[in-house]
């Protein structure tokens, strides 16, 4: 289940319960309970109520708890924000092994919230959460070592394996840098094929720079009128979400269109939505 706030990792839900052992040391049942109940309120917003709920149950050593507590003192929710205080209590959640603490305490290694900014110790945390199976911190590495970033120069080969997992499962936006790396031979073998493999996977669920990419290497692999109209289906789609590249080869692309191909773009483009949208 997704996380109510990308960035916290923090997974959201659970039965609701009364909020009799606020205040209370529970034991490892109660103390569950306090926290599911935690995460309900924080989902709501009732921050009066989730606060006191994770504070209770962090005194009966609920590690999760202590991560969510953290993250809420991190963000000033229903508390004065302090990122000293919010770092001790993430880091000791880390610690314990909370997926979505390790991904918070990177996070603030990063850009040195709480404390001395650390590069290598950040990367290190994702890498944990990534081998916990942390999609956020596989996407969060994807981006650091795929295109370069917080001054770590881009790295290919670092950025494949977290890629190959993410693409594997599903993600959109991963499955296009996968096409990207086949197409242009980054850390891979080039492969016109499988770049046109992952584009498709990933321009079907409707990623707009997906779509561009696949349009433009149908485009130029295919000379042929289905080619052609296969390519501005998917130029057409991705153009209609403000995708640059895919305007532009349209404007090309356009005037030499018979109305019958633009009549068959279009019915192309309809029968897409009419079935993944």
């Amino acid at each position: 289940m997704v996380g109510l706030l990308s960035q916290s990792g923090l997974v959201l839900g659970g039965d609701s319960v009364d909020s009799e052992g606020a205040g209370k040391v529970l034991g490892v049942e109660g103390a569950e309970k306090l926290y599911q109940d935690g995460l309900v309120w924080l989902k709501s917003m009732d921050y009066a109520k989730a606060y006191p709920a994770f504070e209770t149950a962090v005194k009966s050593g609920h590690s999760k708890a202590r991560g969510a507590l953290g993250f809420m003192i991190l963000q000033g929710l229903g508390c004065s924000k302090d990122e000293s205080a919010a770092l001790v209590l993430i880091r000791e959640a880390a610690g314990d092994g909370v997926v979505s603490a390790q991904v918070n305490l990177a996070g603030m290694l990063m850009k040195g919230q709480g404390g001395a900014r650390d590069i290598p110790a950040a990367l290190s945390w994702y890498e944990k959460a990534a081998g916990q199976g942390s999609a956020d911190a596989r996407l969060r590495l994807v981006d650091i070592h795929y295109f370069g970033q917080d001054g770590i120069a881009a790295d290919h080969g670092k950025a494949l394996p977290h890629v190959k997992v993410l693409a594997g499962a599903g993600n959109a936006k991963a499955q296009n840098i996968l096409g990207s790396m086949f197409e242009h031979g980054q850390a891979v073998d080039t492969s016109r094929k499988d770049a046109v493999t992952w584009y498709r996977e990933a321009a079907i669920q409707g990623e707009a720079k997906a779509q561009s990419n696949l349009g433009r290497m149908i485009r130029t692999g295919h000379v042929d009128e289905r080619g052609l109209i296969e390519a501005c289906q998917w130029l057409t789609l991705s153009a209609d979400q403000g995708e640059t590249t895919a305007i532009v080869m349209l404007e090309d692309i356009n005037p030499s269109l018979t109305a019958g191909q633009k009549y068959e773009v279009e019915e192309r483009v309809r029968e897409y939505r009419k079935t993944f949208e």
